[in-house]
């Protein structure tokens, strides 16, 4: 079974770690309000000595910024956010999962991350050379200033509280534009099919029939469709979203397994969505295929007192695998 987090948090851990050169440059050029509009940028200008290597000197003033900072610290949390979901996940994936195999793998995973970005050539001292490309030592001293100045250190203090609030938000709106792309691209290929201009469509010198158009016109009749449960906690956190799965079922009707297409950016609403799926049912079929597939939404609204049942995602995508 897969299940897609909506940021991925490897991204997330190396974009917080450049924070440090972001915040004091910004809060630089934030303008009056009455300021007349800025210029276009000017062209990125590097480091006149970014060829050559890091002086003792240098390395300790970049190591002093971090530390200022307290991007190694926030990183070593977004670490262990990081392990939570990929236990969440596990265990929405795997529900016999023994608690001491998800926690190995929490423990193991922040481990990791910490030696690794302390170890010698690790993060930290590939983070030194990025920086030292594009930053002259006046300017990482600078940097350090700001970090060591009242502002700096509220930022230092609010970050880890603003990066996980900042990841729940991006979440819901993934969730929000995950179905908006999909309708498009949908719209866009059935505009294309219709006109001939996809691949192995007439007129186009290669026309290919692939195995779904083939294969007979079938679909599945869902049976029994148990109502999810709104997890306590993600009514409680304001959690909602749509999770839309892929379900393979086997001749009389049973549910084999249960892929995640698009999650609600929520591990807590995306595991109870999958428990329900889990324990639905279709109506037997006949033919040569021993296993067919649908694709399945279950909503989640805080609107309502109960999740809606799942229900087939648009019209019914069953077809046989």
């Amino acid at each position: 079974m897969t299940h897609r987090p909506a940021l991925p948090a490897a991204l997330s851990l190396a974009a917080l770690l450049l924070i440090p050169a972001a915040l004091p440059l910004a809060a630089q050029n934030v303008a009056a309000p009455d300021a007349a509009p800025a210029a276009a940028p000017a062209p990125i200008q590097l480091n006149p000595r970014a060829t050559l290597p890091i002086t003792p000197e240098e390395k300790k003033n970049i190591d002093d910024l971090l530390r200022a900072s307290g991007a190694i610290n926030v990183g070593k949390v977004m670490a262990r956010l990081f392990a939570s979901q990929v236990t969440t996940t596990l265990k929405s994936s795997r529900p016999n999962l023994p608690p001491h195999v998800a926690g190995v793998v929490n423990e193991e995973i922040a481990r990791a991350v910490s030696e690794s970005i302390d170890a010698p050539d690790g993060l930290a001292d590939m983070l030194a050379q990025l920086y030292h490309k594009y930053f002259t030592d006046e300017e990482i001293r600078q940097m350090t200033a700001f970090y060591n100045s009242p502002a700096g250190q509220k930022s230092v203090q609010v970050m880890p509280v603003l990066l996980p609030e900042s990841q729940n938000l991006g979440r819901v709106w993934g969730a929000k534009l995950a179905p908006v792309v999909l309708q498009r691209v949908e719209a866009r290929l059935k505009a294309e099919a219709a006109a001939g201009n996809a691949p192995g469509a007439a007129g186009n010198g290669t026309p290919q029939a692939s195995a779904e158009q083939s294969a007979p016109s079938r679909r599945l009749e869902i049976a029994v469709a148990p109502r999810p449960v709104y997890p306590a906690d993600s009514r409680a956190s304001r959690e909602e979203g749509t999770v839309r799965m892929k379900v393979q079922v086997n001749r009389s009707g049973q549910v084999q397994d249960v892929t995640v297409l698009i999650s609600s950016g929520y591990p807590r609403l995306d595991a109870a969505a999958i428990q329900a799926v889990r324990g639905m049912s279709y109506k037997p079929f006949a033919g040569d295929q021993d296993t067919m597939s649908a694709e399945v939404n279950v909503a989640f609204k805080l609107g309502n007192q109960q999740p809606q049942q799942p229900r087939p995602a648009g019209k019914d995508q069953s077809r046989e695998i």
